[in-house]
C-alpha cells in the first residue's frame, strides 16, 4: 500500500507541473527588437504611453514637426517595435487592434499573421517589415509607408466601416496575394509593388502614374465587381499608357472566363457557360492573351508549322489514299526537283478543265537497299531529311494560304522554287491543310486587330 501511495503522489505532482507549465505556454509574449521576450503587460504599457504622448504633441503632414523633422524617435516607442515579433493572437486578444499606433516606428518588423482592426495607424512607419497574412481590417491607415514590406497573402478590407490608405506608400511591397477590398487608395503610392494576384476592388484608385509602374498587373482580380479594374483601364488608356491598359484588359477578360467556369454545374443549364469559357481560352487566351500579347501570334503560328509538318511526314511515310502530290506541265518531267526525283511515284496524267495536261507525282517514302550498313544509314537520313523538307514547304504554302486582292503570300513562296511546279495534298492531308490555312488566317488577322485595334474591351 505504500508503495502504490508513493506511486499516486508522484503521478499527481507530475500531472501537476505538466499542467503548471502548459498554463506558462499559454501566456502570449512578443519580442522585441533584441530578441528579448516581453509581456502582453508591457507591450500595453507602451501602447498606452504612445497615445499619451500623441494627445500632448502637434504634427504636421506624414509625422513631422513645423521644421520637416519625422517625430517617429520622439515618441515613447521610439525603436521598441522596430524590428519586433508579434504574431498573431491567442484566444481572443489581438495584440495591436484598437490601438493608436499613429507615427509610430515598425519598420522591419514581423507581424505575419497578426490580426489589426479599428487600428489607428495614421502616418506609421512599416518600412521592410514582414506582413504576410496580417488582416488590417477598418483602420486608419492613411499616410502609412509601407516601402520594400513583404506583404504577400495580406488582407486590407474595410467593409464595414472603411479601411483609409490614402497617401499611403506600397513602394516596392510585395503584396502577392494581398486583398484590397473597399479601401481607400486615394493618392496611394505603388511604384514597383508586386501585385501579383492582388484582389483588387478598392472604392478609390492609387495614383495612376504610381500604379502604372507596378508588376504583375495582369493577374490582378476581382471578386464580383470590376468596377475598379474597368476604371482603372480606362485611366491607363485616356493616359497613353498602352501596356498596362492592355495588361488590365487581360486581368478583367480572365476574371470573367473565371466566373463562366464557376457558373459551369452538372445539370444541363450549365453546360452552356462550360462552352463559352472553354472557347474564350483556346481563341483568345491562348493566342493573344485577350490582346495583351499580340506577338504570341506568330509563336502559335510557329507551332502550328512545325507541327503539321510532322503530320504531313507521317502521311507520306503510313498512308496509301492520303499525302502530298508534286504537279508539273505535262512534258515538263525535267520541272519535277531534282532533290526529290527519288521519292516519286509516277501516276497517269490528269486533265484539269480541259485546258492543260498535267503529271501528279505522288511522294512516297520508298525502301532503303545498300550494300553496306554505314550505305544504309546513310541512306535513311537523306530519305527523311527530303521527306520532311518537303513537309515543311508545304506547310509554309499551307500556313501563308493567305490573299488580299493582288496580296498573294502562298503564290510569292511558290515563286521562290528555280522550277515551275507545285505541291499539292490529297485525302486527309488536303483536309489537314485546309484546316492550317484557317487557323493561320485567323491567328493574323487576330493578332493585327490585337495590335492596332481593342477588340476586347
Amino acid at each position: 500500500m505504500l508503495l502504490v501511495a508513493i506511486l499516486f503522489t508522484l503521478f499527481l505532482s507530475f500531472d501537476l507541473a505538466s499542467f503548471v507549465q502548459a498554463s506558462e505556454q499559454k501566456e502570449w509574449t512578443w519580442k522585441d527588437s533584441k530578441g528579448n521576450a516581453r509581456t502582453k503587460a508591457e507591450l500595453l504599457t507602451l501602447l498606452q504611453k504612445h497615445k499619451e504622448w500623441l494627445n500632448t504633441t502637434t504634427f504636421y503632414d506624414r509625422c513631422t514637426d513645423k521644421e520637416g523633422f519625422l517625430l517617429w524617435s520622439r515618441s515613447p516607442l521610439g525603436s521598441e517595435l522596430a524590428g519586433a515579433e508579434i504574431f498573431g493572437d491567442v484566444g481572443s486578444f489581438s495584440p495591436l487592434s484598437g490601438s493608436d499606433l499613429r507615427c509610430a516606428n515598425l519598420s522591419e518588423a514581423n507581424l505575419s499573421g497578426t490580426a489589426v482592426d479599428g487600428a489607428r495607424m495614421r502616418g506609421a512607419y512599416l518600412s521592410h517589415a514582414k506582413l504576410r497574412k496580417t488582416m488590417f481590417h477598418n483602420s486608419d491607415l492613411q499616410g502609412i509607408t509601407f516601402d520594400q514590406a513583404d506583404m504577400e497573402g495580406a488582407v486590407l478590407s474595410g467593409v464595414v466601416t472603411g479601411l483609409n490608405l490614402s497617401d499611403a506608400s506600397f513602394g516596392s511591397a510585395n503584396l502577392a496575394g494581398a486583398t484590397l477590398i473597399e479601401v481607400d487608395l486615394a493618392n496611394a503610392q505603388f511604384a514597383g509593388t508586386d501585385l501579383l494576384n492582388v484582389k483588387f476592388e478598392p472604392k478609390t484608385l492609387p495614383l495612376l502614374r504610381s500604379i502604372a509602374s507596378a508588376s504583375n498587373l495582369e493577374t490582378m482580380r476581382y471578386i464580383r465587381n470590376p468596377e475598379a479594374l474597368t476604371l482603372l483601364r480606362a485611366g491607363f488608356k485616356n493616359a497613353g499608357f498602352r501596356e498596362q491598359e492592355r495588361k488590365t484588359t487581360y486581368a478583367l477578360k480572365r476574371r470573367e472566363t473565371e466566373l463562366l467556369y464557376e457558373s459551369c454545374a452538372i445539370s444541363l443549364s450549365g453546360v452552356l457557360p462550360c462552352i463559352y469559357g472553354a472557347l474564350n481560352t483556346v481563341l483568345f487566351d491562348w493566342t493573344v492573351q485577350y490582346g495583351m500579347s499580340p506577338g504570341r501570334m506568330f509563336v502559335v503560328v510557329g507551332c502550328l508549322l512545325f507541327l503539321f509538318t510532322v503530320l504531313y511526314d507521317l502521311f507520306a511515310h503510313f498512308s496509301e489514299t492520303s499525302g502530298l502530290l508534286v504537279v508539273v506541265p505535262a512534258g515538263r518531267e525535267k520541272n519535277r526537283p531534282s532533290w526529290l526525283r527519288a521519292y516519286l511515284l509516277k501516276p497517269p496524267p490528269y486533265n484539269f478543265g480541259g485546258s492543260a495536261l498535267w503529271h501528279e507525282y505522288r511522294i512516297h517514302s520508298r525502301s532503303i537497299e545498300a550494300s553496306t550498313y554505314i550505305s544504309k544509314i546513310w541512306g535513311l537520313l537523306k530519305r527523311e531529311w527530303v521527306l520532311l523538307w518537303v513537309a515543311f514547304v508545304f506547310s509554309m504554302m499551307s500556313t501563308f494560304n493567305i490573299k488580299f486582292r493582288d496580296v498573294d503570300f502562298g503564290r510569292w513562296i511558290r515563286l521562290l522554287t528555280t522550277n515551275d511546279y507545285d505541291i499539292k495534298a490529297t485525302g486527309w492531308a488536303r483536309t489537314l491543310s485546309g484546316v492550317q490555312a484557317l487557323a493561320c488566317v485567323y491567328l493574323v488577322a487576330l493578332g493585327i486587330a490585337s495590335y492596332f485595334l481593342r477588340p476586347f474591351e
